[in-house]
């Protein structure tokens, strides 16, 4: 969301430069962290997130004020149910900005101090996969009455999130995640364009931080043309605490899509797109 929208605003493109270390000091003291330690980094914005790079993301995202990305973040979906109107979903927790500290305003751009459900994010990838359009997600088409019409349910309407442009931007860089990303090369299948992004977000434990997390990976096939999107969430994992502990699952699960829905394999290659300067 952090990078689309710096696009979508015209602050970046998927090839603005950024020196990206793996810690990053902010104006008043305190560090943003990535998650290994590394030398610094030549990287793209598609580079940032091929990497994940946290320290990246926050001086490209932060090009775009604070209440711009808050109205981009609700457009999303963050912060309100879905249209599946079902009895116990959340809708997660996405405070205004104007009570954002310092700290937060960073942080929300790689996903902390903000929480939604695995539902909210698979439809992010769906505004993006439906050239920036959001729909609203149909868990029952409708029901019968006691006559046997069916009665289908309300939907809200699709939501323009981002421009068109800015979403096949947004796809060339997800795309670049699975074909050269650590772990988001373990997400692809053999003949196909796979755009999608790892997930591995701390879960909040009293105060802070405690040590498990929900590692996730959500992606769309076809890239070139997208037609379906896959979300694959596993919480508190204790085994593995990165994406790794859920690009199998959305191998899977999307191959036999593909397969069901008679997907032909790829004609096409993707965009060259620089991800180190």
């Amino acid at each position: 969301m952090a990078a689309a929208t710096a696009v979508d605003q015209g602050k970046a493109t998927p090839l603005t430069r950024v020196i990206a270390p793996d810690k990053l000091k902010m104006p008043w003291g305190q560090y943003i962290n990535d998650a290994e330690i590394h030398a610094p980094e030549k990287l793209t914005l598609a580079g940032v997130l091929m990497n994940s790079s946290n320290t990246g993301l926050v001086q490209i995202g932060g090009k775009v004020d604070s209440k711009t990305r808050y109205s981009y973040m609700q457009k999303f979906g963050m912060g309100s149910k879905t249209g599946v109107n079902f009895e116990g979903e959340s809708s997660g927790l996405l405070s205004n900005y104007t009570t954002w500290d310092r700290m937060t305003d960073k942080v929300v751009m790689f996903g902390q101090g903000v929480s939604l459900t695995p539902i909210q994010t698979a439809m992010i990838y769906q505004a993006i996969a439906n050239k920036g359009v959001r729909l609203s997600p149909v868990l029952v088409e409708g029901c019968r009455d006691s006559s046997g019409n069916l009665i289908k349910t309300n939907v809200p309407e699709p939501v323009r999130v981002i421009s068109e442009s800015t979403a096949a931007d947004t796809i060339d860089m997800l795309e670049k995640v699975v074909e050269l990303g650590p772990i988001g090369k373990t997400a692809r299948i053999s003949g196909y364009r796979i755009a999608g992004k790892t997930g591995t977000a701390q879960i909040a434990e009293g105060r802070g931080y405690g040590r498990l997390h929900a590692v996730s990976f959500v992606g769309m096939a076809p890239a070139d043309e997208p037609q379906y999107v896959v979300a694959v969430t596993a919480y508190k994992s204790r085994t593995i605490s990165n994406s790794l502990g859920a690009t199998p699952g959305f191998v899977a699960i999307m191959k036999q899509v593909l397969k069901t829905y008679k997907l032909p394999p790829a004609t096409t290659k993707s965009k060259k797109l620089a991800v180190r300067w």
